[in-house]
């Protein structure tokens, strides 16, 4: 017997969404281009958001599903451009038949499937403790003594730590430090070791991820310094792995970083 999957809603109550409906909603026919870029432009922002990421964050330390909540989001966003839900979600389904010749509406859906997917990794990949900094006083770099808890975290700063994580990456002291450890625990102290470099630094861990991804998404797609400096960053994890004969690790900080407007 099969089992019906209920499926995903924005809440019926709108005094409960994050996202109120607007007053009317459309029902049927064809939805036109700017309602639809209206709503891939709202959902990107939302998806990229600080807000979001500690949202979807505590929500699964609570144990509901991140996923589910992200769509269930994006939903009431349908409804608060004025797109009845089922209705949005039929167009999306069909836009390639709706608007076949569109670049700019496909590059706008790339996006937001970016946006979609990185969100939610980004905010629950790293959640287990073992991920984390640590105490400070069993850390291998130690944190400075006040951290930035908010965005926006400036460029330098982020320029100057992805240098160096690569610099750290790339030692013989860390290849000495993970010699003869399982893949696990070398994840896991790469991880935690990037986390204390941006501390460091001056920047609360969680938002340090949080702000390399978001510069790689949003803010600095157009640099070519910055970008050319993400992808040096996890590239260096290859080396490591190289010198211990095992595989890439998989990127320390934050998930996907391709995202370009140039795309």
């Amino acid at each position: 017997m099969r089992v019906r999957v209920p499926e995903i809603v924005a809440d019926p109550d709108a005094e409960k969404r994050r996202f109120k409906p607007a007053d009317t909603l459309q029902k049927e026919g064809k939805i036109d281009r700017t309602t639809i870029i209206n709503f891939y432009d709202r959902c990107v922002e939302t998806l990229n958001s600080w807000e979001t990421r500690k949202l979807l964050q505590e929500a699964t330390k609570e144990g509901r599903d991140a996923g589910a909540l992200s769509v269930a989001w994006q939903r009431e966003i349908f409804e608060a451009v004025g797109i009845e839900q089922e209705l949005g979600v039929m167009t999306l389904n069909r836009l390639q038949f709706e608007f076949p010749d569109d670049k700019g509406l496909f590059l706008m859906m790339k996006n937001w499937m970016n946006a979609c997917q990185s969100s939610v990794g980004g905010a629950i990949q790293h959640l287990d403790p073992k991920f984390h900094a640590g105490e400070a006083s069993s850390r291998r770099i130690a944190p400075a003594d006040e951290l930035q808890r908010e965005p926006p975290v400036d460029r330098e700063i982020l320029m100057e730590f992805m240098t160096k994580a690569t610099e750290m990456m790339k030692s013989e002291e860390t290849a000495e430090l993970l010699n003869g450890k399982d893949r696990k625990d070398i994840d896991a102290l790469i991880v935690n070791w990037q986390r204390q470099q941006l501390e460091a630094l001056g920047i609360e861990q969680e938002l340090g991820c949080y702000a390399l991804q978001h510069g790689a998404m949003v803010r600095f797609t157009d640099d070519e310094e910055y970008m050319t400096a993400m992808r040096t960053f996890y590239v260096s994890c290859s080396v490591i792995s190289k010198k211990l004969g095992i595989d890439t690790p998989n990127p320390p900080t934050d998930q996907s970083y391709s995202h370009s407007k140039k795309n």
